[in-house]
């Protein structure tokens, strides 16, 4: 089985390839292109694993190979972090770690979930900030509000200032 360690990032990704043996076989960046990451995917035969840290845009790749390999694993970048503190970083250092903590099996793994579910999540993340955008600027009106009419100078035929008497 071929182990392929990635370290990606937004314009171009690093890949390092061992072979069943944890000998480095190929050490390719590419742009982030899906016809170009497939194509060097696909030029290795036989079972393959692809790891790669779980970084902002990790799901395009997991939708991308996810049925192009017979394993994709996300590791766990806090837990990774840990396991390897390295003091020289670069793009091809990185992807032969991830390459090696996976082929020696010893990758602190973060849970893959599929498609549907991350859009579900998606959805309720931003209907959680915008909630919170909403309560801000409520707050911030009432602080501009207190800080210039006296409490007892307010109507006292509303007790919401947002409610629909109070807009008014």
């Amino acid at each position: 089985m071929y182990t392929i360690g990635g370290d990606i990032h937004l314009k171009t990704s690093t890949f390092c390839v061992l072979d069943a043996q944890g000998n480095k076989v190929a050490r390719k960046k590419l742009e982030n292109d899906p016809d170009g990451i497939l194509g060097f995917i696909r030029s290795f035969p036989g079972p393959k694993q692809v790891s790669v840290e779980a970084t902002y845009n990790w799901q395009v790749f997991y939708d991308l190979l996810k049925d192009e390999v017979d394993g994709f694993i996300l590791l766990h970048p806090k837990k990774l972090r840990q396991i390897v503190e390295s003091q020289s970083k670069n793009d091809a250092k990185d992807s032969e770690v991830v390459a090696e903590l996976t082929w020696r099996g010893h990758v602190p793994q973060a849970y893959t979930s599929n498609a549907e579910t991350r859009q579900f999540r998606r959805l309720l993340q931003a209907r959680v900030k915008t909630s919170q955008q909403i309560a801000a600027i409520k707050n911030r009106i009432h602080a501009y509000i207190n800080a210039n009419v006296w409490y007892s100078q307010r109507p006292a035929t509303f007790k919401d200032l947002f409610c629909k008497r109070g807009i008014e």
